[in-house]
């Protein structure tokens, strides 16, 4: 326990202060500003002491507003000729979708022309450090939202501002701007339509690209799909708001109450603070790396309730990577049933944003015989999951998912082959031929067949890439 505690204290005093560099624009002191105003709001904001007009915008609040910063922000850059209403409307609609809406303050604000440009930097900076002076807005959740050319300056003004925004969400965009490597814990996530005749999709392919060496990232490229058809797809939408929601700026400081809060739970040795369900809750709110500090110590609990937590609190937020994955696959193999089927859920969120060892681990855990009839088909209906989306056009990544769906389909349990064949069948009309219940024999040639599809596919879009 004295190690452990000795560690939290040092990653807290490594962890870097708020950035003091003037920024080149001009600031505004936004401290006499009213309050944010909850629920559905609109209007202009002007300079305090000119009365000149910075920017109108347009926000969804909570109802209720806390008196603590812990709310996200999502902010929104409509596409050409858009407005303020376009990019929070259609950010909200998603987040309300997930049940995450209650959690943000969703805001968009109009460009100076017609689309954005270079120009609008300074509005859009002066605009943020305003919902930051009225809303309590946590600072280690803050994501950009675009379409078309609000995609462009969703990537540019990210890439410019890393230090800012721990994440940012790309559709139909253009540019392939990245931060230098002070920036490089901005994640992305990318979706573009292949048919897109607006802005053609080598534009995300381009960006992709470059995101490869360094950068996590999530491409969902839509095979059919025009410049924005694919906002139709809500399962889409709701895992881009799900990507968000468990996703923290990586190097942004907790606040001195979080990390208050942090130390106490190390060194309340007789409460038992994480048996309780309100430790949890804040345990995923702070989330990232300095909060698994804290949470790890559940997966050597003797407690089954505190092993569960943990695993359920790894599929709602991202703690450390590797950390949290190699504990997961341990718990996987959890004396306790719930325990096990909870972490291989929490194993299926990190394969769904191209966790590589997680991915790897489902497929193993799906194909060993020795492992429970439960535990297998509860791998393959994650690794069923995380096939939907890259499914509807990405084959360039991940090919650990691919490999292991194309090995399960030959398993020896026919629900497996079953439910592993349920998101690929759709992909081609006759299913190449592949009967999940035929004898082994009759599946040979058919999975040889999906075999060659993948390889053909990941070899035509650009070469496979495997996640981190």
């Amino acid at each position: 326990m004295r190690s452990l505690l000795l560690l939290l204290l040092s990653v807290l005093a490594q962890l870097p202060a708020a950035d003091g560099g003037k920024p080149a624009y001009e600031v505004i002191d936004w401290s006499k500003a009213a309050k944010g105003l909850p629920g559905d709001t609109k209007g202009e904001l002007k300079h305090p002491v000119k009365n000149s007009a910075v920017m109108r915008w347009h926000i969804y609040a909570p109802a209720a507003l806390p008196d603590k910063p812990i709310l996200g922000l999502i902010l929104g850059f409509h596409g050409t000729n858009g407005t303020e209403d376009t990019m929070s409307g259609q950010a909200h609609e998603s987040f309300a979708e997930s049940g995450l809406a209650d959690g943000y303050i969703i805001a968009a604000g109009k460009s100076l022309g017609t689309g954005w440009t270079a120009g609008d930097e300074q509005a859009v900076l002066q605009f943020v450090d305003w919902l930051q002076t009225v809303y309590p807005i946590d600072k280690r959740r803050m994501f950009i939202w675009g379409h078309s050319n609000g995609g462009f300056m969703t990537s540019w003004f990210g890439s410019r501002h890393a230090d800012r925004f721990a994440g940012l969400v790309r559709f139909s965009g253009y540019g392939q701007d990245v931060p230098d490597k002070a920036g490089m814990g901005l994640e992305y996530y990318l979706v573009h339509g292949d048919n897109d005749a607006a802005v053609k999709v080598d534009q995300s392919r381009a960006l992709r690209d470059r995101l490869i060496h360094g950068f996590h990232y999530v491409y969902r490229e839509i095979k059919g799909a025009d410049h924005s058809s694919f906002f139709s797809i809500k399962p889409l939408r709701d895992d881009a708001a799900r990507w968000i929601d468990g996703l923290r700026h990586k190097t942004v400081a907790p606040t001195e109450s979080e990390r208050a809060w942090l130390k106490g739970v190390v060194t309340d040795h007789a409460g038992e603070p994480l048996a309780k369900p309100e430790t949890w809750a804040e345990l995923v709110r702070i989330g990232g790396p300095l909060a698994w500090q804290v949470a790890g110590r559940a997966a050597k609990a003797k407690e089954p309730a505190v092993r569960l937590a943990l695993a359920q609190a790894c599929a709602r937020v991202r703690f450390d990577d590797d950390e949290a994955v190699a504990a997961l696959t341990k718990l996987s193999d959890d004396a306790d049933a719930d325990v096990r089927t909870a972490a291989i859920a929490a194993l299926a969120v990190h394969a769904n944003w191209r966790d590589q060892t997680a991915q790897t681990t489902l497929v193993k855990l799906a194909m060993n015989k020795k492992r429970s009839a439960e535990d297998r088909l509860s791998a393959t209906t994650g690794l069923a999951h995380d096939l939907a989306l890259p499914m509807l056009g990405t084959w360039t990544d991940d090919p650990a998912l691919f490999e292991g769906a194309v090995t399960l389909l030959d398993s020896d349990v026919d629900d497996i082959r079953t439910t592993i064949f349920a998101p690929l069948k759709p992909a081609v009309v006759d299913g190449l031929g592949y009967d999940p219940l035929a004898a082994a024999p009759a599946r040979k040639a058919p999975i040889e067949a999906w075999r060659t599809w993948f390889n053909v596919r990941s070899t035509t879009n650009g070469k496979a890439v495997a996640g981190k």
